[in-house]
């Protein structure tokens, strides 16, 4: 809109010392001092020095031609021409996007995790951890989670140790070379350094920080680390804990278990059911302290705009089918303490042999 412009001098009528000020055509005259684009004479010396606009100015067209000393004495007065209204179909844009920003709903992730230690072990070999950032105000940095869930091999020496260390390990390299860069950046362009390299640096590390040489002191755990970076999931994956993304009502496994039933499954000589009650369904072949450089499998997907996802040991998974567990996540009504106790209970009644670890991240990310 126009309120107050000046033109270069290209009249003839107009002295060196002459502005000229553009009037909006449709600004009606005003005994106030408001330019009048009609004739007459009525202005003198004190209306002048009083910032207001005399009557007799030479007017062409839209162009109001006004010497120095009145319009300084227009500018000290604080004195402008009124601003032309807003068109109806302007203020009900204004409105309209107002009203979308107001309503708008921010991305929300929320985790739940429960870790249990069963009925039969006398120690708890699982680890777990969560982190959710969740930031407000007008430049929100985009949403972030860390999930991760270790399952310390049973039989090998403290397994419980090599879980507790690994995910605490990964949880501390990724929050220093991921997060808190992003955090004081406070970019909205995303992560700094490739988020999967940054995962597989970390489990690296891990491995080499835990294994042992003594063959008395061989320990080794399972590792699945989902990292929720705005609308991109990304997976760090070893042994043969979990990860599953619930969308639209279905069930999706993410990960591929490094196990040697998989392995059997996968030549075709395994049917599922078949694996499900092998004697050697919970042997890995590859597991976080073992030694050497680890194939760690890492990838990353896009999230959809709402959903779930769970992490999970096999003391889950091994007890409560697929289809079980897409049905207490199907319970609309259910907060995600509920869901997590009842997937527990589940496994406990199933027999609960081994630890039982979930955790539950939703997100709604529109």
């Amino acid at each position: 809109m126009e309120d107050l412009a000046s033109v270069p001098e290209s009249d003839s009528q107009a002295d060196d010392d002459t502005l000229e000020l553009i009037v909006p055509a449709d600004v009606a005259p005003s005994s106030e001092g408001v330019p009048s684009t009609e004739g007459g004479n009525n202005s003198s010396p004190d209306k002048a020095e009083k910032g207001e606009l005399s009557a007799d100015m030479d007017v062409k067209g839209e162009v109001v031609l006004l010497d120095e000393a009145e319009m300084e004495a227009m500018i000290d007065s604080g004195r402008t021409l009124p601003l032309q209204p807003l068109m109806e179909d302007t203020v009900v844009s204004l409105e309209s996007k107002r009203i979308e920003m107001v309503m708008r709903k921010p991305p929300v992730i929320r985790a739940f995790q429960r870790c249990n230690i069963g009925f039969v072990r006398t120690r708890n070999e699982d680890s777990s951890f969560i982190f959710t950032a969740d930031t407000g105000g007008e430049e929100p940095l985009m949403p972030f989670g860390l999930y991760i869930v270790a399952d310390g091999m049973g039989g090998h020496f403290a397994g419980h140790e090599a879980s507790k260390s690994v995910s605490r390990l990964v949880a501390k390299q990724v929050m220093q070379r991921i997060y808190l860069p992003f955090l004081t950046d406070g970019s909205s362009a995303g992560p700094g350094e490739p988020v999967q390299e940054v995962m597989l640096d970390a489990i690296q590390s891990a491995n080499k920080s835990i294994h042992s040489p003594d063959p008395e002191k061989d320990s080794g755990t399972t590792l699945t680390a989902a990292l929720v970076f705005g609308r991109r999931l990304y997976i760090a994956h070893v042994g043969d804990s979990r990860a599953y993304v619930f969308e639209n009502n279905e069930l999706h496994l993410v990960t591929t278990d490094h196990s040697y039933v998989r392995r059997l499954q996968e030549a075709g000589q395994l049917t599922e059911e078949e694996a499900a009650s092998h004697p050697h369904r919970n042997m890995l072949y590859m597991a976080v302290g073992q030694g050497g450089q680890l194939d760690v499998e890492t990838f990353t997907r896009p999230l959809p705009k709402s959903g779930k996802l769970i992490l999970c040991s096999d003391g889950l998974w091994g007890l409560v089918t697929e289809q079980m567990i897409k049905d207490v996540l199907s319970k609309e009504d259910a907060s995600m303490p509920k869901m997590a106790d009842e997937l527990v209970d589940l496994a406990l009644k199933a027999g609960g042999y081994d630890n039982i670890t979930v955790i539950i991240v939703d997100f709604s990310l529109e």
